[in-house]
């Protein structure tokens, strides 16, 4: 940005990250390119509680560390580098909360030495900014290589709607065809009734 004229390289420690970063920020995924060597460490600012758990893990060589001040931006951090006249570069940590526990480490400022060995000077790391001890006296910070893009995950393919199936007519209830009445046999009940009662009858003018 215009306050450092671009010489800020964001997401980038100068040379090899140092050993008391790796300790305490995560360097973050994917292709992360190395420098061509590690930088020379002159001193590191930071918080006191910080720096002397660093220091108990031997990440820190005794005498290198200073608590008298604890960076809030890069830009800060950068003043520091440019007040030292051995200092050529800084790499600032930047990552995390300022509160809690990580407040111990956030802010961490290394001033380092200029590399010697040839080839990239700046390895990828998540969250720490890095840059000469002036951005005026210097080129600006390499532009970082672009990685591949990611491939879109697969759009899954529509589920067809389900087929309705089709609804069957009701079956007509058929109509019982009446009996037809059997003409014989009511005509021969008919004559017997005829003849028991033409029968009885002459039983009773007989009888008589």
């Amino acid at each position: 940005d215009a306050s450092n004229d671009g010489c800020f390289s964001l997401h980038h420690a100068y040379g090899t990250p140092p050993t008391a970063l790796t300790l305490v920020a995560g360097r973050g995924s994917g292709t992360l390119a190395d420098a061509c060597g590690a930088a020379g460490i002159l001193k590191v600012y930071g918080h006191a509680g910080g720096l002397d758990l660093l220091m108990s893990w031997g990440a820190i060589e005794a005498g290198r560390n200073d608590s008298s001040m604890v960076p809030a931006s890069a830009t800060e951090c950068q003043h520091l580098c440019d007040s030292d006249s051995a200092c050529k570069f800084f790499t600032f940590n930047d990552q995390g909360p300022s509160g809690g526990n990580y407040g111990y480490f956030r802010g961490l400022c290394f001033l380092q030495e200029e590399l010697s060995c040839e080839g990239d000077a700046f390895s990828h790391y998540h969250g720490m900014i890095s840059g000469p001890a002036s951005c005026s006296s210097s080129d600006p910070a390499p532009t970082p290589a672009a990685g591949p893009a990611p491939t879109p995950a697969p759009t899954p393919a529509p589920t067809p709607a389900p087929t309705p199936v089709p609804t069957a007519a009701p079956m007509p209830v058929p109509t019982p065809v009446p009996e037809a009445a059997d003409t014989a046999s009511v005509a021969v009940r008919s004559t017997a009734r005829f003849v028991f009662v033409a029968s009885s009858s002459a039983m009773l003018v007989a009888s008589i």
